[in-house]
Order: C-alpha cells, then structure tokens, then sequence
C-alpha cells in the first residue's frame, strides 16, 4: 500500500517554491524543514488535524488548507511573510491570539 499519509516526502526539494496536495488523505504536515523557499502551500481536502511542521518555511506567503479536521489554529505565528491563509471548512471555533 503506497498510500502518503504525511508531508515528509518533499524533504529532497530543497527549491520548491510552490506545493499543491489536494485530496491526497494527508493526515500531517511534517519533513517541511528544508523547504526554506516554499511560497505557496495548498494541502485542502485532507485529513490534516494542527497546523504544524512549517517552522522553517519562513518565506510562505499563502497557505491553503480548507476542508481539513484543524480545530486550533496555532503554528503560524512565525510565518512573518504569510500575506494569505485559507481555512474554511475546518474545526476551527474562534481565532484568537494572533499576533502581528
């Protein structure tokens, strides 16, 4: 069964720029590390629980992860270039505690 079920894969690209999976029954974000250059990040219609494992893509600027099963929306307040975020259709209550 060759079936992903995280992220990790993507950790040999160290130049991609730009990542789109789109109903790939992806359940976490993680091996995100070397994608330093990472700009646009599309991960809806998963199965992805927390918004995490993207500590080193300083330079995202719009995350795309609607239709997910997120219930808190941490692990993006040291995104400092993150101009968009998508997050419809997820768990989500309220958002709060966001910083500038």
């Amino acid at each position: 069964n060759d079936v992903i079920t995280t992220t990790s894969f993507v950790s040999k690209f160290t130049s991609l720029q730009s990542l789109t999976l789109i109903q790939s029954d992806l359940k976490r974000i993680e091996g995100m590390d070397s994608c330093v250059v990472l700009k646009e990040l599309c991960l809806n219609d998963n199965e992805i629980t927390s918004i995490s494992g993207l500590e080193n893509c300083r330079n995202l600027e719009i995350l795309e992860i609607c239709n997910n099963k997120i219930s808190k929306l941490t692990g993006i307040n040291g995104l400092r270039n993150l101009q968009k975020i998508w997050l419809c259709e997820n768990e989500i209550p309220t958002i709060e505690n966001l910083s500038e």
